[in-house]
Formats: structure tokens, C-alpha cells, sequence
């Protein structure tokens, strides 16, 4: 079994928890409602609570949803490609996007977005400095 201290992860989402039908934020991705980064970190024993910390740090790299054409079709919604917003159709978005998940407290996050080149989306990375324990 693995016992890792820090786990960093890419093209993860974090959907909208609180609406009654799932979002599909990618093309390839199954809907859910689900912040998949604190269901890692929650199964991991790791929750973020006032207590023990911060122990997630997500960065978000688009906001989109994935709609139904009506014609048995689906399509990436403009907002994937462009904004940070809500789907055309006014629905709920999920973000995609960077997360680490430390054994440890994160004491601060800090994120870099780049210039886009050569590409629609938005490219950024994220760091964390972390409380490791004292001997």
C-alpha cells in the first residue's frame, strides 16, 4: 500500500455540488457532481476543516459545461473554450483544472497563469508551501 505525503493532480474537476443534475464539464468526462479533489483528500483522511487545515489547494483552469445539442449530439459549450462563466443556456458550469493534496497543512497557495500560445485554453500551474512536521 502506498503512503504518500503530497499528491498532485491534472485535469481534475470540480463540479457543481449543490444542483440536482450532474455536470459534465468535459467532452470524455461522466457527469457528476462530485469536487473530486476533497473526495480524494476526504478518502485519504485528509479533509480541509478549521482544526487540522488545509490539506487541498485547487486552481482552477476553465470554467465549462458540456450540452446536449437536441439532436442526440453533444458539444463543448463556447464557455470552455473562452469565458469563466455560466453555460449558454444559463445553466451551472464545473471548473477544470490543478490540484495538490498534502498529508501535511498547506500554509500558502500560489498560482501562475501563462499567456495563451498557440491554444484557446488558458494554461497555469500551481504551488504549495507546506508545514511538514518537526523531529
Amino acid at each position: 500500500s502506498q503512503h504518500p505525503d503530497i499528491i498532485c493532480l491534472q485535469e481534475i474537476e470540480v463540479n457543481n455540488t449543490s444542483t440536482e443534475l450532474p455536470t459534465q464539464t468535459r467532452v470524455w468526462s461522466h457527469p457528476h457532481r462530485h469536487d473530486q479533489p476533497a473526495a480524494i483528500a476526504k478518502s485519504l483522511g485528509w479533509e480541509d476543516d478549521a482544526q487540522s487545515g488545509l490539506h487541498s489547494s485547487f486552481s482552477k483552469m476553465i470554467s465549462s459545461v458540456v450540452v446536449n445539442n437536441n439532436n442526440g449530439g453533444w458539444f463543448k459549450s463556447k464557455s470552455e473554450r473562452h469565458s469563466y462563466g455560466s453555460s449558454p443556456d444559463g445553466g451551472n458550469t464545473g471548473d477544470f483544472g490543478l490540484a495538490i493534496l498534502s498529508r501535511h497543512v498547506i500554509l500558502q497557495t500560489r498560482e501562475f497563469f501563462y499567456t495563451r500560445y498557440g491554444t484557446e485554453i488558458r494554461r497555469n500551474a500551481v504551488a504549495c508551501l507546506v508545514q511538514l512536521p518537526s523531529k
